[in-house]
């Protein structure tokens, strides 16, 4: 380990116990995604990535942080030697670093996790990638199932398509439902802009591709819980013919008349064409991490 670079002071495997005096040393461990941090029998479980270490030049203080994997140790930093950040703000001694792990609020601190990555390919590729679902040649639809959106309560759906075809609206469903209960307004903005609302549909529209081999981008946000009825927002790119122009960007929000359903799937689809989705189609839907 090379103490001169950046580093992450946590990596898998590691595991901390006692040495030196119990009072002048932080005992750091793995758990699972967390850190478990233990300092004059003060015990603090943070996310890893939020702490790291830098090599520093003047001294500061002695106190040592000692890792070890298993009765090994594999390296002990001083506060002497290293400036640690806690949460991107710089920690410079012992007394001030326990302290800043203590008042981390893990509650306020989300993210999101990728749940399904879905690529439409020619070919099964020789070496696959394991968290990839590969669908070979052009989809008509694309079913991403074993959701639980009250478990979830947010989707991040990132789509990015190639249509081969000809220009139509894609579209998707919660839960395959196609009885008219969508309701939603979308507004183009481009050369010039125009802006509607239809209510009582059998899907929701969230982008437009414009001709044959169209390169369309799309950011989603679904609010995922039930006990309200499900609301969607899109940001959309769509591309023109053969994906050379941008046509104009499209903005879609929606509401799902479902107020108790619990999600469990998501289809995406095109209004009328078949094989709309081509190869290069990438889906990946991301859940709010708990």
């Amino acid at each position: 380990m090379n103490k001169h670079d950046w580093i992450i002071i946590l990596f898998s495997m590691l595991i901390a116990t006692a040495t030196a005096n119990a009072q002048d040393t932080v005992y750091i461990a793995n758990s699972g995604s967390n850190v478990t941090i233990t300092y004059k029998g003060s015990v603090k479980s943070v996310p890893r990535s939020l702490i790291s270490a830098s090599k520093t030049v003047s001294p500061i203080l002695p106190t040592q942080v000692a890792i070890f994997n298993g009765a090994s140790q594999v390296d002990s930093w001083t506060f002497s030697y290293y400036r640690f950040k806690v949460n991107q703000t710089a920690i410079t001694n012992v007394d001030s670093f326990v302290p800043a792990i203590n008042n981390l609020n893990t509650a306020m601190i989300k993210s999101f996790k990728l749940l399904r990555d879905i690529q439409v390919v020619s070919a099964l590729p020789s070496n696959p990638d394991p968290t990839v679902t590969y669908l070979v040649g052009n989809q008509s639809s694309i079913n991403i199932t074993g959701l639980n959106g009250n478990n979830d309560q947010m989707y991040n759906i990132e789509v990015v398509s190639l249509n081969p075809n000809t220009n139509d609206s894609q579209i998707m469903r919660f839960n395959n439902i196609s009885t008219n209960v969508y309701d939603i307004r979308r507004a183009t903005f481009g050369d010039s802009y125009s802006g509607t609302g239809i209510n009582a549909q059998s899907s929701m529209t969230f982008n437009i591709s414009t001709g044959t081999n169209s390169l369309e981008q799309t950011s989603i946000i679904v609010h995922a819980s039930t006990g309200k009825n499900r609301t969607m927002m899109a940001h959309a790119m769509r591309g023109g013919t053969n994906g050379i122009t941008i046509s104009n960007q499209y903005m879609t929000t929606g509401i799902w008349r479902d107020n108790s359903s619990n999600i469990t799937s998501i289809q995406f689809g095109y209004a009328s064409i078949s094989n709309g989705y081509g190869v290069g189609t990438r889906i990946r839907v991301f859940s709010l991490q708990q």
